[in-house]
């Protein structure tokens, strides 16, 4: 389940090069590894900083990268596409992400506060263990962090009902 389909939106138009709408994210392994990966796709690399070999970790149905550069479009393709965070190493030999789903505006929904957040779980040889959906509303998808197999979500979301201002709220996932 964690590998989901990765076709992209009709906004979105096949350039052989990195465009401004598709960011590469990175995460070190702490082992002179990085993950690398582009943020439409669940395709994932594993780079060797010493030999400058790459492995793919993780497969998408669409191993090319891709870019938009249609400025007209591209909060349209932004809204509808899923989102895929860098993936994160925790203590244990298990690997988590947060991915950030597309919306349909044809189906009413038209901004980026209606994405429901989807915490994927790895083991060590990136097999998916589960997927949890977060609590809509809730979480800022930039807001969290790991330690000690653990994951901090921030309630940072604007549309957070019970949000204090002034106030620092986060919660926490075990994973064991």
């Amino acid at each position: 389940m964690c590998i989901r389909d990765s076709t992209h939106t009709e906004q979105y138009e096949y350039v052989d090069e990195f465009g401004f709408l598709n960011y590469t994210t990175f995460s070190s392994l702490g082992d002179g590894h990085i993950l690398a990966n582009q943020v439409y796709s669940p395709k994932t690399i594993k780079i060797n900083l010493v030999n400058n070999k790459t492995e793919n970790i993780l497969k998408s149905n669409k191993d090319d990268f891709y870019s938009n550069q249609d400025l007209n479009n591209w909060q349209k393709h932004a809204i509808k596409s899923t989102y895929y965070n860098q993936i994160i190493k925790l203590d244990s030999d298990k690997f988590i992400r947060i991915i950030w789903s597309g919306v349909d505006p044809e189906n009413g929904k038209n901004g980026f506060l209606e994405k429901s957040q989807i915490i994927q779980l790895f083991d060590a040889e990136m097999n998916c263990l589960k997927e949890i959906e977060l609590p809509a509303n809730t979480y800022g998808i930039y807001s969290w962090f790991t330690s000690q197999n653990q994951l901090y979500l921030q309630t940072s979301h604007p549309l957070y009902e019970d949000l204090i201002e002034n106030s620092f709220e986060i919660h926490r996932i075990s994973f064991e």
